[in-house]
């Protein structure tokens, strides 16, 4: 079952390799700190709306129900925030697509 607590449930590795990019990036695009802390608190608040069950229909933004089926299958919807990469890389599922791939096995 989906949390909102699932996005900041991680191991404490993880956690530092998440936030990697973000401090790198900041040697290549100098920002305002408060600039940078804005960033990262929208990118929270995107975390716990990626994991909080709310099906909302903001295409091509990528929601809570397709989300889950990142964490159900494991091997689609790797997108962060929109569904381009996936569905230019082919692993963009619909979340109604995991009944009918389980019909067909």
């Amino acid at each position: 079952m989906q949390s909102l607590f699932l996005g900041a449930a991680s191991h404490p590795v993880e956690a530092v390799l998440d936030a990697l990019p973000y401090t790198i990036f900041l040697f290549f695009v100098p920002m305002h700190f408060q600039t940078e802390l804005a960033l990262l608190s929208l990118n929270g608040i995107w975390t716990f709306h990626s994991h909080g069950c709310l099906e909302t229909k903001m295409w091509p933004n990528l929601t809570a129900d397709y989300h889950a089926m990142h964490h159900i299958m494991h091997r689609y919807n790797y997108g962060n925030y929109t569904f381009l990469m996936d569905w230019l890389f082919g692993t963009l599922r619909h979340p109604n697509s995991i009944v009918e791939e389980a019909k067909s096995e």
